[in-house]
């Protein structure tokens, strides 16, 4: 995977999660399942797992400098940034807000 693949995601589908993880992080894979759990409700949101020891050029693209972090593109732009201990409640009240504001 590179940063063009990435984009060229990120503009192709409406939807687009993506979640940034490393290998070292024992809270990445606990909120991973969670968020993976949290999208069985809204299955138009697609995902995109990105290892931050494999592909850091593409981590430090986004700004994203620390792991876990999520960021969710509706229609190419960008409107949720999370990282760190995040909450998996108010990550789905805000996709719900979202949801809510696109298909009006």
């Amino acid at each position: 995977m590179n940063l063009a693949d990435v984009l060229q995601y990120i503009e192709q589908e409406e939807w687009v999660l993506l979640y940034f993880k490393n290998n070292h992080c024992s809270v990445c894979g606990v909120l991973l399942l969670k968020v993976q759990v949290l999208l069985l409700r809204f299955p138009k949101i697609k995902i995109l797992v990105i290892d931050t020891d494999e592909c850091l050029n593409i981590a430090a693209s986004f700004n994203i400098y620390s792991a876990p972090a999520l960021m969710v593109y509706i229609d190419g732009k960008e409107y949720i940034r999370e990282a760190g201990i995040m909450s998996v409640t108010k990550l789905e009240q805000d996709i719900k807000r979202l949801d809510g504001l696109f298909n009006q």
